[in-house]
């Protein structure tokens, strides 16, 4: 993306190259894995190499977090092409005000001398084409796996989606060699790079003796003995997550007499809170989506990962960075 976005242009004053200018879309405020990413890699960006504009496409934790960081951010109804809820506010949203909406981009984006459109999803899509009608380079960032099972509701076909990846991009990003695999049929392969998730947080991190300590106090909070077994799950509490599977599970084993007791405890925000809860009972613990995972990663015993598809799956790596072992 670096490469991309530089260029020969001159500022204004004095013929001093000034920073290339990137326009970020996201497809969500929410806080998830494909928006946490996002913010790894707006905290990452220097302030003096890049001119960044963000647009959400809806409001929320990130978007606070976005502009508590001190750049440029508003909110902007992106239209979904892919995993999109149909109601009427959609299809207006879409058929009303999406083409309009390309053609205000495609002109702001030349107007405001952007050097580079990013999208940070493949489940929008006007940004991509804005880029292209303003003849400006288009970075797309796949965070899903593009496979029929995983996207019932969809604009068009998969295969017509994936083509539209490297026909309106100059460069694509896949986060795993298995994303990028179930694309190749209908791609530029040229086009495209894998590159891995970051971390959140680094090596210093998994020995800070801050975070033990926090790690040991939340232990105690929860009320656990040390007998008792900590299997942390970490995500958006919904069907392809499916965190009922591990509170199923759970119940096998305490079943189990010659087993330590086994305390599932869920962190995140979703549509299955209410199930989770009601399924769960007093079996384990329920708490808020966490930005910071690393004390709760020293604190567990096991990471359990129930997704029935996952593109990456970033927390089996942190969860390797702090030693912890993983059942997915």
């Amino acid at each position: 993306m670096t490469d991309l976005a530089r260029n020969d242009r001159t500022g204004e004053r004095g013929g001093d190259a000034r920073r290339p200018r990137v326009l970020v879309a996201a497809h969500s405020g929410c806080q998830g894995g494909a928006e946490l990413c996002l913010d790894v890699l707006l905290s990452g960006t220097q302030p003096d190499a890049y001119e960044l504009d963000v647009r959400f496409a809806c409001d929320g934790p990130m978007v606070d977090r976005c502009r508590r960081g001190g750049r440029p951010t508003s909110v902007e109804p992106w239209a979904w092409w892919l995993g999109f809820e149909p109601s009427w506010w959609y299809r207006r949203n879409l058929w009303g005000k999406g083409w309009l909406r390309v053609l205000r981009y495609a002109a702001l984006i030349r107007r405001r001398g952007f050097d580079l459109v990013y999208s940070n999803s493949s489940v929008i899509f006007e940004p991509a084409l804005a880029a292209r009608l303003a003849r400006v380079p288009h970075v797309w960032h796949v965070h899903e796996i593009l496979h029929p099972a995983y996207w019932p509701r969809r604009l068009a076909p998969l295969p017509a989606v994936a083509r539209r990846l490297t026909r309106w991009s100059r460069r694509v990003i896949f986060e795993s060699h298995a994303a990028r695999r179930v694309c190749e049929p209908f791609i530029d392969i040229a086009k495209t790079r894998v590159i891995h998730n970051p971390l959140r947080f680094t090596a210093d991190d998994v020995e800070c003796s801050a975070v033990r300590d926090k790690a040991a106090a939340l232990r105690s909070a929860l009320g656990l003995a040390p007998r008792d077994v900590m299997v942390l799950w970490l995500g958006r509490f919904s069907p392809r997550k499916d965190p009922l599977l591990l509170v199923r599970a759970t119940a096998l084993l305490a079943q189990r007499q010659d087993l330590p007791p086994t305390v599932p405890v869920f962190l995140g925000e979703g549509p299955l809170r209410s199930d989770l809860a009601a399924a769960l009972g007093d079996r384990g613990r329920i708490g808020e989506f966490e930005p910071d995972v690393r004390p709760w990663l020293a604190a567990c015993d096991v990471l359990a990962l129930t997704s029935r598809q996952e593109s990456f799956g970033l927390v089996l790596a942190e969860a390797a960075a702090f030693g912890k072992p993983v059942v997915a």
